[in-house]
């Protein structure tokens, strides 16, 4: 404990970052199994680090949490959740989804879930399509 406070006095903080995801996809009223799930820290325009990659279960339901030490300790994270789907499109289609910033942990381990609720894939959304290769 003595430790921790020397480290806070001469000013250096902690560089961690987390944050948890949760949600339901469904397809045309079903639940969409199988789906790739993605959290991504965007670095800058041409570069995302990705933090941690899941899937939906059988009923739909997926939780990501994923974390990243940061090379300065004042650097913010900005992380993206990124959906992979084939709903009613001829080709894989990524959607990407900004996370809140009030969903960051300065820590491992993050403090509270960004809930998504339920997205109906088979919905006009106004979100950004790219048809995309799952690598």
């Amino acid at each position: 404990m003595h430790f921790a406070s020397q480290f806070h006095v001469f000013g250096v903080e902690n560089s961690a970052r987390s944050v948890a995801v949760r949600g339901s996809m469904f397809c045309n009223g079903n639940p969409s199994e199988g789906l790739t799930v993605r959290l991504y820290d965007r670095e800058s325009l041409e570069h995302d680090d990705m933090m941690t990659e899941g899937s939906t279960d059988h009923s739909g339901n997926f939780e990501l949490i994923g974390h990243e030490e940061e090379a300065e300790a004042m650097a913010e994270m900005d992380p993206r959740l990124i959906i992979f789907h084939e709903c009613n499109v001829p080709c894989i289609v990524q959607m990407v989804i900004k996370v809140p910033s009030t969903f960051v942990s300065l820590d491992t381990i993050p403090h509270k879930t960004f809930d998504i609720g339920t997205i109906h894939l088979d919905a006009k959304l106004d979100q950004n399509f790219n048809c995309a290769q799952l690598a």
